[in-house]
Parts: structure tokens; C-alpha cells; sequence
């Protein structure tokens, strides 16, 4: 009798360590799958594409009344290198702005939006293009005006300097209306579905599949570099995903390997 009492306290004390010991594997392994299921991860530049959009709308509207404004109240400077002031003050405030959605959009292409990245790749960095040249053609009508105006043949010339740089502003606003538009509708859009990376999403690989095996021989050289640029960042994701796949394995293996054996 006192064998048998003492064989079922045994085994109880087994069957209890052993239920303990199956719990905590199930809760690491919940805590695993949990960090390795795909999470959305969204693009912060709603804000500064905001910005750049109101920043271009200030500029139109700075140029546009300076010279409405010097004769109502006393200036101390003329509306020209005013307003070609405001041109270069604003392209300096949307430089640091390209740079941070340049910066956002690199982190969203590592952690496996190749697809958004390449629809965004050009129309995000509009305005600053646009912005860059207008102000590059203002510099070549303020030398053309600056040596010309000496001249007293061409001083009606000269008194429409402020209607061209007007016009060139203005050109400039309408094209970064248009793309911050587009832009932002693409980015709010890609916010509120909230999708996983692109090599979690069925459809995408599955196309990216079907585009990089089907025809290739017969494919222009220009959808060729399409078909190499694509192939390269899903092998830079899914290398950089493998290593963080290795290091919860090398991590869930030592936290194995330290408990005590039962």
C-alpha cells in the first residue's frame, strides 16, 4: 500500500512538472508566432506632403500681393528680390521635407512595400524637382534683367520683371498642387487599407511571379530592368526577413537550452 501511494504521488508530481514545462513552451511559441505574423507598418509623411502643399500656396500668394502690398504701406525692399527671396526661402523648407519622406519611404521599402515604393518613387519628389528648376530659371531672368536694365531702351522691359516672376511662380504652384494631390491621395489611400508587405500578399507575389517568368526573352530592355529592379528588392526584403527569422530561432533555441532539465 505504501508503494502504491507512494507511485501515484510520483506520478503526479511528473504529470504536474510536465503540464507546467508544456504551458511555457506554448506561451514562447505564442510570443513567436506572435512577433513573426506580418504587421502593417504606415508611411508618416502625410504631414509634410501637407506642408509642402500649404508652403506652395503661401509662396503664390506672397508673390502675388507684394506689390499690392509695398503700395499700401512702406517696403523696405522692392516686390522683385522679395518675391525671389520667398523662392528661395521655400525651396530651402521643401528640400528638408523631401528629405524626410525620401527617408520614410526607404524605411517602408526595407520593411517590404516594393510595390507603394515604386508607385511613389517620382511623384513624391515633384516638387522639389519642379521647385528647382523654377528657381534655376528665375537665376537666368534675374542675370537677363539685372544686365539688360541698365539699358534705358528696355526699362519698360524691365518693369515686368514681377509679372514674370509671377508667372513662373505660379507655374510652379499649379504642378505642385497637382502632384501633392496625387501624392497624398495615393498615401492616405495606402494608409487606410492597411496592407502587409508586399511578399505576405498572395496577389502581389503572384504577379511579381508571372512577370519575371513569363516572355522574358522576348521583353523589351526597359521592362527588363523593370523585371531585375523587382527581383532585387524582394531578394534584399526576403534576406533581411530570413535573418530575423534566424534571430528568434537562435533566441527561442537559448532560452530553450537554459531551463533546467525536468
Amino acid at each position: 500500500m505504501v508503494s502504491l501511494a507512494s507511485n501515484e504521488s510520483r506520478g503526479r508530481y511528473f504529470s504536474e512538472s510536465d503540464n507546467s514545462l508544456i504551458e511555457e513552451l506554448q506561451n514562447e511559441n505564442t510570443h513567436l508566432l506572435t512577433d513573426l505574423e506580418p504587421v502593417f507598418h504606415p508611411v508618416t509623411t502625410t504631414w509634410a506632403s501637407a506642408l509642402t502643399l500649404v508652403i506652395a500656396v503661401i509662396l503664390e500668394a506672397v508673390v502675388i500681393s507684394l506689390s499690392f502690398v509695398c503700395d499700401a504701406i512702406t517696403c523696405h525692399v522692392s516686390p522683385y528680390p522679395a518675391g525671389l527671396f520667398a523662392a528661395g526661402a521655400s525651396w530651402i523648407v521643401v528640400l528638408l521635407l523631401d528629405r524626410y519622406i525620401r527617408y520614410q519611404h526607404e524605411g517602408s521599402r526595407r520593411k517590404g512595400y516594393l510595390d507603394f515604393y515604386r508607385q511613389t518613387k517620382r511623384i513624391k519628389a515633384a516638387p522639389l524637382i519642379v521647385l528647382s528648376f523654377g528657381n534655376a530659371v528665375l537665376v537666368m531672368v534675374s542675370a537677363f534683367f539685372s544686365s539688360e536694365c541698365e539699358s534705358p531702351k528696355v526699362e519698360s522691359l524691365c518693369d515686368q520683371r514681377l509679372n514674370v516672376l509671377r508667372g513662373i511662380i505660379s507655374l510652379e504652384v499649379l504642378i505642385i498642387v497637382i502632384t501633392s494631390g496625387i501624392y497624398l491621395k495615393k498615401l492616405i489611400e495606402f494608409n487606410q487599407k492597411r496592407p502587409y508587405p508586399d511578399v505576405h500578399q498572395e496577389e502581389l507575389t503572384t504577379s511579381f511571379l508571372n512577370t519575371s517568368l513569363v516572355d522574358v526573352g522576348i521583353r523589351e530592355e526597359n521592362e527588363l530592368g523593370i523585371i531585375i529592379e523587382k527581383q532585387a528588392d524582394q531578394i534584399r526584403y526576403l534576406r533581411q526577413h530570413n535573418g530575423f527569422l534566424g534571430q528568434k530561432i537562435l533566441a527561442l533555441t537559448s532560452r530553450l537550452n537554459s531551463q533546467p532539465p525536468s
